[in-house]
């Protein structure tokens, strides 16, 4: 348990790393209160599935911050009328405490848990909060082998919350497939308003000519920043700028398959990712659009610089000696 009440006080930094958390009662690790924790490579055992206990493996909240990064995380389930977690994020009048914002959660291995993250902060009513928590869950890995919960309720994330950034995880398993028991098992599952725009999530791309770029990922979203899966998905790819000429956009990391012009957003994470490769310097506007939204980013694309060496500085003479005899 690591917990600071006072708010007036410092914040204070704990770090958990590197532990086997096993045979815990309801949660493996808990952060409340005017904390910042560094949460790294620790692995959390559940007994799950079990009808006893609500198991979570990492619970953070009223106002706690910091990051949970490349755990694995496994086993809580729960076979009752309640679920289990593998991480827990909460606050908000519905708690009653302070909310928690800007958590990192990324690179985390989390297996067979009711909901492997739970973004569970809201108003009295239940509502989302009316400020923007600001949480990331990116590049998590969840799977569910199938439905062990009693509730019945599972999903790989599932997000009360206001702006919160979530992409670019991969979530398999029937028991997070929503075709399994439509309305119980989600892949993601957002309280979110109508799609109101498209937005990158990465920043732009300084690039060498010739080069493949880092990715290029947008989503389409609600006017509060959740994601949200549009009526239409379909978006198309183009460039304008002095580094437009011979530009071609990608779908692999390598841009070595095929060029693409389009994206489908049409997944759980409402998501497309795509790459580009430019043969001349200059700025890139890149702009993604459909007949609803358009979006465009501004890359950079660079010559480099042949290494430059300075020059050898010019020997000073040296006077011949002669040796002697």
């Amino acid at each position: 348990m690591i917990d600071n009440q006072d708010s007036m006080g410092p914040i204070q930094f704990v770090g958990v790393q590197d532990n086997l958390m096993v045979g815990y009662q309801k949660a493996g690790v808990v952060a409340t209160g005017n904390v910042t924790v560094n949460i790294a490579a620790n692995r959390f055992v559940g007994d799950g599935p079990v009808d006893y206990i609500a198991q979570i493996g990492v619970q953070v909240g009223f106002g706690a911050t910091g990051q949970i990064v490349n755990n694995q995380i496994t086993g809580h389930s729960y076979t009752g009328s309640d679920v289990a977690n593998g991480i827990l994020i909460y606050g908000g009048e519905l708690y009653g405490g302070p909310l928690s914002f800007d958590v990192l959660i990324e690179g985390n291995q989390l297996f067979n848990n009711d909901i492997g993250v739970y973004l569970s902060q809201g108003d009295a009513n239940g509502d989302p909060p009316e400020v923007q928590t600001d949480i990331q869950v990116v590049d998590n890995l969840l799977h569910f082998d199938g439905v062990t919960n009693g509730f019945v309720y599972q999903a790989g994330i599932s997000d009360l919350g206001t702006g919160n950034v979530i992409h670019s995880n991969i979530i398999t398993g029937s028991g997070y497939d929503p075709a399994t028991l439509p309305g119980s098992t989600f892949a993601v599952d957002v309280l979110a308003g109508p799609p109101a725009g498209l937005a990158f999530l990465t920043p732009p791309r300084q690039v060498p000519v010739g080069l493949c770029s880092g990715p290029l990922i947008v989503q389409t979203q609600d006017a509060n920043g959740n994601l949200v899966v549009a009526p239409t998905t379909t978006f198309d790819i183009i460039s304008a700028g002095p580094a437009s000429s011979g530009v071609q956009f990608y779908a692999d990391s390598d841009c070595a398959g095929p060029p693409v012009t389009t994206l489908d957003l049409d997944n759980p994470q409402a998501q497309g990712r795509f790459y580009f490769r430019a043969t001349t310097p200059g700025s890139l506007f890149v702009l993604v659009f459909n007949e609803n939204w358009a979006q465009v980013q501004t890359q950079q694309v660079f010559s480099p610089m042949n290494a430059w060496q300075a020059p050898e500085p010019p020997r000073a003479s040296v006077p011949r000696l002669e040796p002697q005899r």
